[in-house]
């Protein structure tokens, strides 16, 4: 008998300590962000807008992607871009439209390895259409895909998230 409860109560440990794991050590669900990215959370909250895309960086084999974004904040007039995770740039930023309902997304939850299905998860796959739109930036490459949503505009390269973008993207955008 006193076997028996011994082996519950470690089973009963065991368990405890992977449910404290992966709730409350391992529980951090989106990228991490940095440390000048988390000065700015801190200072005006989540981007109202924001845009993310992978830029190469170096030549040959030296050559990597590196996360380049824009986080704006029109009520701020404030734009602030970062290049891989790094304050890159304060501008002054006012829109040119009427102020746009702030995103409910988050330039944290969109990462590279995530193909269609992962970003049309997160956005709503409800409202998602391919377009011909493709950022100027782009040029004449294949295996890109556009897609529009009245959330955002991504671009999925080779099956990767390569583009998002929540600025300009208003009520009506997907239609």
């Amino acid at each position: 008998m006193r076997i028996t409860l011994k082996i519950v109560i470690v089973f009963a440990l065991i368990v405890g300590g992977f449910y404290l794991y992966y709730n409350y050590i391992s529980s951090d669900t989106s990228p991490a962000t940095t440390q000048a990215q988390n000065e700015i959370l801190e200072l005006f909250g989540l981007p109202e807008q924001f845009m993310v895309s992978y830029l190469p960086r170096g030549e040959g084999e030296e050559m990597v992607l590196a996360r380049f974004e824009a986080w704006y904040y029109p009520r701020h007039e404030k734009k602030f871009t970062f290049l891989a995770g790094e304050l890159f740039s304060v501008e002054d930023f006012k829109p040119e439209t009427k102020l746009v309902a702030p995103t409910n997304l988050r330039p944290q939850d969109f990462e590279f390895s995530m193909d269609y299905n992962e970003v049309s998860k997160i956005i709503g796959y409800a409202n998602v259409k391919e377009t011909d739109f493709l950022p100027g930036f782009f040029g004449e490459i294949e295996k890109i895909k556009t897609y529009l949503s009245s959330n955002a505009t991504f671009v999925i390269q080779d099956g990767h998230l390569v583009y998002i973008q929540t600025v300009g993207i208003g009520e009506d955008a997907s239609q």
